[in-house]
């Protein structure tokens, strides 16, 4: 029924990029990716500085695991509205996944530096540096997560996060 609404506003204006999105989006929800990013495509075309588009247009990507396509429209998100958090953290997934640790970490770098107080991302920072063989500061991060999970009354968060730091600083 859905699909039938935005067809049929498509046919009477098919430059309605908020139609083509829509219709996108609920493409994407039923699993439908590859139409999806066709709406989503048509949609950026109509309203090309649209950051929540482009954001969306980069999910559609990462959920087929096309993670070097997805780099880019997140990338432009973050172009279009600098202060865009989840664009950086799925722009940081997106470079982790292809083995782009660097890149992965300058993105949760600019992130820390638009929201310092997301314990996921400074845990997110710890994984790489212990991945990267830098223990001493995937230790620092998950124990500055923990602090922030403790500062929120996350208490079994915080523990979590210190006892892993202290296993993950203890393995040889």
């Amino acid at each position: 029924r859905a699909f039938k609404c935005f067809e049929t506003t498509i046919e009477l204006n098919n430059n309605i990029a908020a139609a083509w999105f829509n219709y996108g989006y609920v493409l994407l929800d039923m699993g439908r990716e590859e139409e999806a990013i066709e709406r989503f495509q048509k949609a950026i075309e109509l309203e090309p500085t649209n950051a929540q588009m482009w954001f969306v247009f980069g999910l559609a990507y990462s959920k087929r695991k096309e993670f070097q396509a997805a780099i880019k429209p997140f990338q432009l998100t973050i172009e279009q509205q600098t202060a865009f958090e989840d664009a950086y953290e799925q722009l940081s997934i997106a470079f982790q996944k292809i083995g782009e640790n660097w890149k992965s970490l300058k993105s949760l770098y600019k992130l820390l530096e638009i929201n310092s107080k997301r314990p996921e991302t400074l845990a997110q920072m710890g994984a790489i540096y212990f991945k990267l063989g830098l223990r001493s500061k995937g230790t620092s991060s998950y124990m500055k997560a923990a602090d922030i999970y403790e500062e929120k009354g996350l208490v079994k968060e915080a523990q979590d996060h210190r006892n892993l730091a202290k296993k993950w600083d203890n393995i040889k």
